[in-house]
């Protein structure tokens, strides 16, 4: 009906129309027979925009992969041999910054229709819900949230906006690093390992087209997600090797700091949650209620 407050699910429609439901309540009021249903077989509608989307960003990177020989063999070489290409920036081997650019905006917008995807199947799930209302501070800051969930082209633009955005923190984390520990880099350096770390993530483009349907199937949903934390603990350590070459420092060491900057970054959030929110109270509840449910 376009009025977000009505639920449109009645017995007649908003033109009062008498629905199917109608007459089976009517039935039931009155004690007569019950009226007949139709047979038929669900079927799960999925948005086009995952598939649409995801086919341009293919044929896009298809194309540029193609036309140009440099981002080819760049491409081809951060993800076959990252050490020697990483090294090859450290020693001042030119990476353009628009193709830089441009793979950072590819990759961002794969991941964006991936979450889409992900947030998309779980819209009417109570544990997301509940999550959201758990973790986002107003009820106005949730309810743009829902509706960025519900509307797949706008979440993924957003979300586009925000990896891209995620991209430019961790060049600045980057850049941070090289102080305190009085590398000399230039910030092109960063910007240059930051990006081009995630490579593998271009996977993502011809998977994000199909894991709405892949989803569908229940038995699938835990071995998808898994596959896209796993490529995520893949960057990260592309990312820690990537920075130990143009810091030049022991690669174990980096893992080491790495690994435990992480920790501690979840932990703080953890602690902050927990003494503002009670999470391990709330985590208790929804492990509680998911045990029960099933």
């Amino acid at each position: 009906s376009g009025n977000p407050w009505m639920h449109s699910m009645g017995l007649v429609s908003y033109e009062r129309e008498k629905r199917l439901a109608y007459d089976a309540v009517r039935s039931l009021f009155r004690g007569e027979k019950f009226v007949a249903l139709p047979m038929g077989n669900y079927a799960a509608s999925a948005p086009i925009i995952f598939v649409v989307s995801g086919l341009i960003v293919l044929i896009g990177t298809a194309y540029f992969y193609n036309a140009n020989r440099r981002f080819r063999d760049n491409l081809n070489r951060s993800v076959m041999n990252l050490y020697n290409f990483f090294a090859d920036v450290r020693d001042q081997r030119i990476v353009s910054l628009v193709h830089t650019t441009i793979l950072g905006m590819i990759v961002s917008a794969a991941a964006a229709i991936v979450v889409s995807s992900v947030l998309y199947h779980f819209r009417q799930s109570w544990v997301l819900d509940n999550m959201l209302s758990y973790v986002l501070i107003t009820d106005g800051l949730k309810e743009s949230v829902v509706r960025l969930v519900w509307h797949p082209l706008k979440c993924i633009g957003y979300f586009s906006a925000f990896f891209f955005l995620l991209f430019f923190i961790v060049y600045v984390v980057v850049m941070f690093l090289s102080i305190i520990s009085k590398a000399k880099i230039f910030s092109y350096h960063a910007y240059v390992v930051t990006i081009w770390s995630a490579a593998p993530l271009l996977v993502l483009v011809p998977i994000g087209m199909i894991l709405y349907r892949i989803m569908d199937s229940p038995v699938y949903v835990l071995p998808s997600l898994i596959l896209l934390v796993v490529l995520c603990i893949w960057v990260f350590l592309r990312l820690l090797k990537g920075i130990s070459i143009i810091f030049d420092a022991y690669l174990m060491k980096v893992y080491v700091v790495g690994f435990l900057s992480m920790v501690g970054m979840v932990t703080m959030v953890y602690m902050y949650f927990d003494y503002t929110q009670s999470t391990s109270v709330y985590v208790s509840y929804l492990y509680h209620v998911m045990v029960n449910a099933r």
